[in-house]
């Protein structure tokens, strides 16, 4: 036979389930007043013509993979990958945003990004007006 409970039962079921749904009521509040975290995009992108960038790599040579089977190219994502002005048109990117602008052409960088299992970027555009180290100058 299945007695119902006495008061002191019926209590401290009441307080559980009060302080249950008191938790579960801000809980939801944080989760919806909370400020939202902006999402940091990643570093590399896959250009392929006609198609929206895909940026959505934060390993080089996996996006340098992705671009070679889908006939595009891996390229840096401007909002997170800032080249350093340097000699070269290309760029050899390695983990931890290391890269270096040496390469004049993209056939040499990226056979030296196979060989370190990381990808050949274009540089940024130098910045207009900058100066050029090799010009000729004059003393006087």
């Amino acid at each position: 036979m299945i007695l119902p409970p006495n008061h002191r039962e019926w209590a401290a079921l009441f307080f559980r389930r009060k302080w249950f749904f008191i938790f579960a009521a801000l809980a939801a509040l944080f989760a919806i007043a909370a400020p939202a975290i902006p999402a940091r995009a990643a570093p590399f992108c896959v250009t392929v013509q006609g198609l929206p960038d895909q940026c959505i790599y934060v390993d080089g040579a996996e996006c340098g993979r992705r671009a070679i089977q889908l006939g595009g190219i891996c390229t840096a994502n401007a909002a997170e990958i800032r080249t350093p002005p340097g000699p070269g048109q290309f760029c050899l990117a390695e983990g931890g945003h290391a890269v270096a602008c040496i390469y004049a052409d993209r056939d040499t960088c990226n056979a030296e990004a196979r060989r370190r299992n990381s990808t050949c970027i274009p540089a940024s555009a130098p910045p207009s007006g900058s100066v050029d180290p090799f010009a000729p100058q004059r003393p006087y």
